[in-house]
């Protein structure tokens, strides 16, 4: 056992080059995430759905100064808007992204840091509004998640020793998910789930501030 965990340390020391420094960068601002999914229901009846929102973002980026391996993790939180349900009404929910990458730096110098990460996320939405039928109002919650994989760029310049500015930009293949649809008119209450089919793509475009340490 002890002979095997050596040579797993040995292979992993050309990539993490655990004695080599590294550049820290840590990015927050704005993403406007646009989403394009189809859905299908438990019956076979599909739809889709096209949302643009506005996150709040942060992000973080780890690069070798020797070999330039990279990793990256981000996570963002905001508002999002469609008028694919709710009957073309347009209405404005909650969203959700993360997403986790591995890759490396294609520039790595004083001035600036671009790094492509091989990357897979998520995206949560939720959505809540009071629905007008036959004369009633029936509150509907409509929510739900998927993963994706895809990939990120990311391009910091630096201003400073420790400050600058971040432009990114990820592309990601939907690769699935599931939701689910809820209606409650006082006491009475029911709900239908439905998939989110893989195939279609996520943008998540960012604009931010960066911190080099």
């Amino acid at each position: 056992m002890k002979k095997i965990s050596l040579v797993l340390i040995i292979m992993l020391l050309p990539v993490l080059n655990i004695a080599a420094d590294w550049t820290h960068v840590l990015s927050a601002g704005g993403t406007v995430p646009v989403l394009n999914i189809d859905v299908e229901d438990e019956a076979k009846n599909e739809d889709k759905m096209s949302a643009v929102g506005f996150d709040g973002y942060i992000d973080y980026m780890l690069v070798n100064n020797n070999n330039r391996f990279s990793l990256f993790v981000f996570e963002s939180v905001g508002g999002i808007n469609t008028d694919d349900i709710y009957y073309d009404d347009d209405v404005t929910g909650v969203h959700l992204a993360g997403m986790l990458g591995v890759g490396g730096a294609l520039v790595n110098t004083d001035t600036a840091v671009v790094a492509l990460h091989g990357v897979i996320g998520y995206s949560y939405f939720y959505f809540n509004e009071d629905v007008y039928s036959s004369g009633y109002s029936i509150e509907t919650t409509v929510s739900g998640v998927y993963f994706a994989l895809g990939a990120n760029i990311s391009t910091a310049f630096r201003f400073t020793d420790h400050f600058g500015m971040s432009i990114a930009v990820a592309g990601l293949v939907n690769l699935g998910g599931s939701g689910e649809i809820e209606g409650e008119y006082k006491n009475l209450s029911a709900d239908k789930d439905f998939d989110i089919k893989a195939g279609k793509m996520t943008f998540l475009p960012r604009l931010g501030f960066a911190w080099f340490f």
